[in-house]
């Protein structure tokens, strides 16, 4: 009924095959959240250097261009003991400048040019050019996605360590849609505390439909090619742990385990409830997405499957079945409630997805064979 010594092989197999699958993903996994204006935190590189200064009433302020480069200024008041022998001493002031610039994740240090720095005052100006910050589509549509893809290609949110930052569309242009955690005020979108990982500004240069609808097919252009990268990896990575739980699962039962139509009826029900659960606590996560409830109809309808499977002649697999749900919905779940605002929902529902769908397959395979 249960496995036996020859099957131990099998299932050393099935365990070394996902282990060498997963590994070389988790060794690559670690990761660095930039700061969303890095090069506004002078005062750390200034204390570095032997000036104890602190900073206030920090903003910054980002005028998009229609070319799709942008100009950021960055003003702060610097406060503290050696705040005046820092004013004063031009070249620390630029080095230090320079230095955050150069550690920033958030846009290429490539890309960034004409920096400047003066005083007014108290106030510390710090202005420099950003080439690319903007993506032009056909129809004049500009599409800003620096907030939302860092240049590494990974996808995480940004804390705004400043009091306010600004990002304000080209002249006569006007902002196509409402960033999330962004205000909208005088045509333009601010941030004060976070600036969400599915940030993206569309702007629009005349309000027409046909320009409104190149707009909102660059959007979902981005959002689809911003997809892609999370749902290939981490499908790699997730349907390898699970599908080695699932094989291991199957090779612990080669025989039919009979049980009575109640039973089977049983583990129908408990199969939908796991599939209801995962679905709600999917969509309150994607809530705040674009476009992601459509991969919410898979889930509805492989539920729906496994469940009909388990009620069937086939219905000696349940206890597998049910192992097998249970484990890819319990880690699908607890990866999206431990890593928040992560990308990793994304790669959990596909994982999930191609486990139990590869799993149920290799099952039935099984069961027709036999």
């Amino acid at each position: 009924m249960w496995a036996t010594e020859d099957s131990s092989g099998s299932r050393r197999h099935s365990l070394g095959f996902g282990l060498f699958l997963v590994l070389p993903f988790l060794a690559g996994c670690s990761y660095t959240v930039p700061n969303v204006c890095e090069p506004c935190e002078i005062e750390h590189s200034a204390q570095d250097r032997g000036y104890n200064v602190s900073q206030a009433n920090t903003t910054a302020v980002i005028d998009v261009r229609a070319d799709g480069s942008a100009r950021w200024t960055i003003r702060t008041n610097l406060d503290g003991p050696d705040a005046d022998a820092l004013r004063t001493n031009a070249s620390v002031v630029e080095e230090v400048t320079n230095e955050r610039i150069r550690n920033w994740g958030l846009v290429p240090s490539e890309n960034i040019h004409n920096v400047s720095t003066a005083f007014e005052n108290e106030t510390l100006v710090v202005q420099y050019e950003v080439r690319d910050m903007a993506d032009r589509y056909p129809g004049d549509g500009l599409v800003l996605d620096t907030f939302h893809r860092q240049s590494d290609g990974t996808q995480f949110g940004y804390e705004v360590d400043v009091d306010r930052i600004v990002l304000r569309p080209p002249d006569g242009w006007v902002l196509a849609n409402r960033p999330p955690n962004g205000r909208v005020e005088d045509g333009a979108v601010a941030w004060t505390e976070s600036v969400d990982r599915r940030t993206y500004v569309a702007f629009d240069p005349d309000r027409s439909r046909a320009s409104r609808i190149a707009v909102n097919g660059a959007t979902g252009w981005e959002v689809a090619t911003w997809l892609a990268r999370p749902v290939l990896v981490g499908t790699f990575a997730s349907a390898s742990v699970m599908v080695t739980v699932g094989l291991l699962l199957v090779e612990q039962s080669r025989g039919h385990l009979p049980f009575p139509p109640s039973k089977r009826a049983l583990a129908s029900a408990g199969i939908i409830a796991l599939g209801a659960a995962f679905i709600l606590i999917s969509a309150s996560t994607l809530a705040a997405g674009v476009g992601s409830f459509g991969v919410l109809v898979v889930p509805v309808l492989l539920f729906a499957v496994l469940a009909i499977v388990a009620d069937s002649e086939a219905g000696y697999h349940w206890p597998v079945l049910v192992a097998m749900v249970g484990t890819s919905g319990l880690v699908s779940i607890t990866v999206v409630v431990t890593t928040g605002d992560s990308p990793f929902w994304v790669t959990t529902i596909w994982g999930f997805l191609a486990t139990t769908v590869g799993t149920l397959v290799y099952l039935l395979v099984r069961h027709v064979q036999h």
